[in-house]
């Protein structure tokens, strides 16, 4: 990093750089489903999508300010790790609706060096990037071409990232069946003429009308059903309901027919 920075200069310049990043990627992830799946109503944050990528920029923000913090020193890095392991940890929880705290703290800790491997590297690539603005804004030029490499580089963690963010093709299937699927029921009065997978569905005929979201989970064992027999390693997609009604039940369609197996959420939330 460039010597003649402040520490007060290089932390707002971390936090500004990082929280700038942070945002572009945010709305990248948050948008980019909707964006391909423009027929579909996805579930959104209950703060909103735009909501949630200005407050997970300002978070992302002051993890560049910590790494940031000390001039070449490694507490920064190690500091803004754990605490990018403890926020995800948290969102996962907060996402996975699990009720079981042991469970949690047992995945946590199963997953804790994956992810802190995945951030140390960030971290140091952050820095790197810091180096090279700090550079920019005191006029030296003598290094150029690590001045594009940065900014290249970070265009390309900011694509590549926005595209994991895209939901797997069974997923995809499995929201637009799903979406079909109550399209097709929802002017049924008879239980016995609803699709098999719904007959079960408490509370399907008289709730399940207005508004709603469609949620995908890759977590089919949250819903209690009985399901065909697959392969290990198929993805077999959970799709929760939400209706603004407050009624919320979850299908899993299994590959390759996709066949949906239903149930009223509300038992086990």
């Amino acid at each position: 990093m460039n010597a003649y920075f402040s520490d007060r200069n290089r932390r707002i310049l971390g936090f500004v750089v990082a929280a700038v990043l942070g945002f572009s990627y945010l709305l990248i992830s948050q948008f980019i489903n909707a964006w391909i799946m423009p027929g579909i109503p996805l579930y959104e944050p209950p703060i909103g999508r735009f909501e949630s990528t200005l407050y997970g920029s300002i978070i992302i923000g002051l993890l560049g300010m910590l790494i940031v913090w000390e001039q070449e020193s490694f507490w920064g890095l190690l500091v803004s790790a754990l605490a990018g392991v403890v926020i995800t940890s948290m969102q996962a929880y907060i996402n996975s609706y699990e009720t079981g705290i042991l469970k949690s703290i047992i995945v946590f800790v199963f997953t804790f060096l994956p992810r802190i491997v995945f951030f140390l590297p960030l971290g140091l690539f952050f820095r790197w990037l810091i180096g090279q603005v700090e550079d920019v804004l005191v006029g030296y030029r003598g290094r150029l071409r690590d001045i594009v490499l940065a900014v290249l580089a970070t265009v390309a963690i900011i694509v590549i990232g926005g595209r994991m963010s895209i939901y797997p093709p069974e997923a995809q299937r499995a929201l637009e069946e799903a979406n079909s699927l109550l399209l097709n029921s929802q002017s049924i009065t008879e239980r016995d003429a609803l699709p098999v997978s719904l007959q079960l569905t408490d509370g399907f005929i008289e709730l399940a009308k207005g508004p709603y979201t469609l949620e995908y989970s890759d977590d089919p064992d949250r819903l209690p059903v009985t399901r065909p027999r697959v392969g290990l390693g198929t993805l077999e997609p959970l799709i929760i309901y939400r209706f603004e009604n407050g009624y919320i039940f979850g299908c899993v369609f299994t590959p390759p027919a996709y066949v949906a197996n239903c149930i009223n959420l509300t038992r086990v939330r």
